[in-house]
C-alpha cells in the first residue's frame, strides 16, 4: 500500500502518471528508467504510452524502502 493509502493491485497495469505518484517520482522519470530498462514497463495503445505492471511497482517500492 502506498503512502497515500492506495492499495497496489499487483495484477493491474498503471499508465505512466498514477505510476509515477505510486514512485514518488516525475512521468519522466518514469518514462526515462522504462527506456533505459531500470523500470519493467510496456508501452500500450496506438500512441504506445508507457505502462508499469503494479506487482513492479510493489516491488520498486520495497528496493526503495518507499512503505
Amino acid at each position: 500500500m502506498a503512502k497515500n493509502g492506495v492499495k497496489i493491485n499487483p495484477d493491474h497495469t498503471y499508465a505512466a502518471q498514477e505510476a509515477a505518484l505510486l514512485l514518488e517520482l516525475t512521468v519522466e522519470t518514469i518514462k526515462k528508467k522504462c527506456r533505459d530498462g531500470e523500470i519493467k514497463g510496456i508501452q500500450k495503445g496506438s500512441k504506445k504510452k508507457w505502462h508499469v505492471k503494479g506487482s513492479e511497482i510493489l516491488r520498486l517500492r520495497k528496493i526503495w524502502n518507499l512503505d
